[in-house]
């Protein structure tokens, strides 16, 4: 290698010119050849792939969103339209909720189920 750069001793600003060449046409030629140049392809392991998958974090999206509303407008106005019936479907819920909240007053415990009713 010092034989390389005896040659170039006296040759500063050639060699420079030279290598600011080079470095020109490498640039030149990558940025002809990026349209045409085939993208590399990506294979992923099975941890990162379902790292990429959408969970299911509770939040709605939009279309969720809006299907939902409907529905609750739906069974609003069904209420509506028949006011004695929801209000026995309601009452029935509630006693069901309460024979619930009875059996499960084992678990629960006196205060706890004093501020429940």
């Amino acid at each position: 290698m010092a034989w390389f750069w005896g040659l170039l001793e006296g040759m500063y600003a050639e060699a420079g010119a030279v290598a600011s060449i080079i470095a020109v046409a490498g640039a030149a030629l990558a940025w002809l050849r990026k349209p045409w140049k085939k993208p590399e392809e990506v294979s992923l392991d099975k941890p990162t792939r379902e790292a990429l998958t959408p969970k299911d974090d509770g939040k709605l999206n939009v279309a969720d969103f809006i299907r939902i509303r409907r529905e609750m407008k739906a069974d609003l106005q069904s209420e509506f339209a028949d006011p004695d019936a929801a209000l026995a479907e309601a009452q029935s819920t509630i006693a069901d909720l309460k024979t619930r909240l009875e059996r499960m007053s084992n678990d629960i415990g006196g205060e706890r189920l004093k501020l429940a009713y």
